[in-house]
C-alpha cells in the first residue's frame, strides 16, 4: 500500500444504518459504535487499508465515529442503508445452510466490475461468522487477487478478511496469461482439480471467475469449469444481457443458480485503471527479488524464451511450483539466463508465459541495471 506519511485526518460521526464508502489510499479506525466491512465485524480500535484502486463500505449498524486517514484528499462519501443488496444477503443464507450439511463449491460469475470478489469476500466472512470452514479458489487469471496475475491462487482464513490482495495464498498455480480465451484446456483442467480437492475438506469452495461473458466461446468455457469443478450452485450477478444469457445457459444445463444483481456501488474502471491494480500485485510479489542465474544445461525450458521480461514460472525438481521470475537476459554464448525473482529455492524447470512485463515492472529492473 502508498505510503500515508502525509496523512489527512478525518474525524466522522456517523449515524446509525449508513454506510461511508471509502476510496483508497487510506487507514480506516473504528473509534465508537457497531461498525462491519463485508459481512466482517470491527472491533473498537481495529484498523483496515484500503489499498489505491480499491474501496470499501463501512456499514454502521449503530451510532458510529470513525477516524480516516487518507492519502491525500478526502476519500469518502455517505450512502444511507447497507450498500450489500438483500438479494446477496438471501443468496449467502441459502448457500451457507447447504454448506452446514454438506461440502460444496459454489461458483461465481458475472461480467468486469459486477462485484465478484465482494460477493467472494462476504460470503466467506459469512462462513466465518458461522464457523464454516471456508476456502477461495480465485480463477481471475486477469485480475488476481489471492495471488499475482497470471496465476490460480487458493487461501483458507482463519479470520475475517477485507481484501485478499493482504493475505499469502496456500497455493498458487501458474497459467502464463491474463486473458482465459488463450489458455482455456489449462485452465479447467487446474481449477477443477483444485475445486475437487477443496471440497474433501472444506464445507464451502468459493471459485471466484473472470468477467468474461461475452460470446459462445466464454459460456462454454464457464459451462466446463463448473461441470469439471462440480458445482453445486452457480452465483451469477447480472448486469447485461450476457449474464442473462449465461444464467439460462447454466439452468438448461441442470445447474442450481442464483440470479443477483450486480452491485450498483462498484465503480467500473478503465483499462489503464485495471492495469495498474496488476502490476501493484505483480510489484508486491517482485520486492524483495534478486537475480537468479540458470544455466541451460541444468534445467528444463517447457515453451519459447521469447523475449526478455516474459513471465517465467518456476519449478523444482519434482515440478512444484515455487513461483514467478521475470527473463532479464538470455546470455547464448554462455547457454545461461538471469532471471528476477524472489525464489530461493534450486530451480530446475523453467515455464514461458505469453506476457511481458519489463516495462511495467520499472523500478525492480531499473535497479538490477546497475547491479
Amino acid at each position: 500500500m502508498p505510503s500515508l506519511s502525509m496523512r489527512n485526518e478525518v474525524n466522522l460521526t456517523v449515524k446509525a444504518d449508513r454506510t461511508v464508502l471509502v476510496s483508497g489510499p487510506a487507514l480506516v479506525k473504528v473509534v465508537e459504535g457497531e461498525v462491519s466491512v463485508l459481512g466482517a465485524p470491527l472491533n473498537f480500535e481495529d484498523e483496515v487499508k484500503v489499498r489505491k484502486g480499491k474501496s470499501l463500505p463501512f456499514y454502521c449498524s449503530s451510532p458510529a465515529k470513525l477516524v480516516l486517514n487518507c492519502g491525500g484528499k478526502p476519500c469518502f462519501k455517505e450512502v444511507e442503508g447497507d450498500t450489500i443488496p438483500e438479494d446477496w444477503k438471501e443468496t449467502v443464507e441459502k448457500i451457507l445452510v447447504e454448506a452446514g450439511i454438506k461440502n460444496i463449491v459454489i461458483m461465481v460469475v458475472g461480467g468486469v466490475d459486477t462485484g465478484k470478489t465482494t460477493f467472494t469476500i462476504y460470503t466467506v466472512n459469512k462462513a466465518l461468522k458461522q464457523s464454516l470452514n471456508v476456502n477461495v479458489v480465485d480463477a481471475d487469471i486477469g485480475q488476481s487477487e489471492i495471488g499475482p496475475p497470471t496465476t490460480v491462487g487458493c487461501y483458507n482464513p482463519k479470520k475475517y478478511v477485507y481484501d485478499l490482495f493482504y493475505e499469502n495464498p496456500d497455493n498458487v498455480i501458474f497459467i502464463g496469461s491474463i486473458t482465459p480465451a488463450n489458455v482455456q484446456s489449462k485452465m479447467i483442467k487446474e481449477v477443477s482439480n483444485l475445486c475437487l480437492n477443496s471440497k474433501e475438506g472444506f464445507n464451502l469452495t468459493v471459485l471466484n471467475t473472470d468477467g468474461w461473458v461475452s460470446g459462445e466461446d466464454a459460456k462454454k468455457y464457464k459451462l466446463e469449469i463448473a461441470r469439471n469443478a462440480k458445482a453445486e450452485f452457480i452465483v451469477v450477478l447480472q448486469s447485461s444481457e450476457d449474464e442473462l444469457l449465461l444464467a439460462d445457459m447454466f439452468e438448461n444445463n441442470g445447474f442450481m443458480v442464483f440470479k443477483v444483481k450486480a452491485s450498483p456501488y462498484i465503480r467500473r474502471r478503465s483499462r489503464e485503471e485495471r492495469r495498474k491494480l496488476r502490476w501493484q500485485s505483480y510489484h508486491k510479489y517482485m520486492k524483495n527479488s534478486s537475480v537468479k542465474v540458470l544455466l541451460l544445461r541444468n534445467i528444463k525450458v517447457i515453451g519459447k524464451l521469447w523475449r526478455k521480461g516474459v513471465l517465467l514460472g518456476l519449478y523444482d525438481q519434482d515440478c512444484r511450483f515455487l513461483g514467478l521470475g521475470v527473463l532479464k537476459d538470455f546470455d547464448k554464448d554462455r547457454r545461461l539466463i538471469r532471471v528476477l525473482t524472489p525464489v530461493k529455492d534450486n530451480v530446475k524447470v523453467v515455464e514461458a508465459g505469453e506476457i511481458t512485463v519489463e516495462d511495467e515492472l520499472s523500478l525492480p529492473l531499473n535497479i538490477l541495471k546497475n547491479l
